[in-house]
């Protein structure tokens, strides 16, 4: 199973983080500084500016990405 799951958002500059295992919540709240509103039901909204960061670090810590 992969921890985070990209939900790009075609003809915008933002995409979905979707933490899908414990792991990856917990990564989440360690790694990740982040307000209420950005969460969107269980995905984070990210400028797509951010996500190459957060990716490196995610895969830094052992956990997996897919974009379905």
């Amino acid at each position: 199973m992969t921890d985070f799951r990209i939900h790009p958002c075609p003809g915008s500059n933002i995409c979905q983080l979707e933490p899908a295992t414990a792991e990856a919540r917990a990564w989440i709240e360690e790694h990740v500084s982040c307000e209420p509103w950005q969460w969107l039901g269980p995905r984070l909204t990210v400028e797509t500016r951010f996500l190459e960061p957060l990716v490196d670090g995610i895969i830094a810590d052992g956990l997996t990405v897919s974009v379905p």
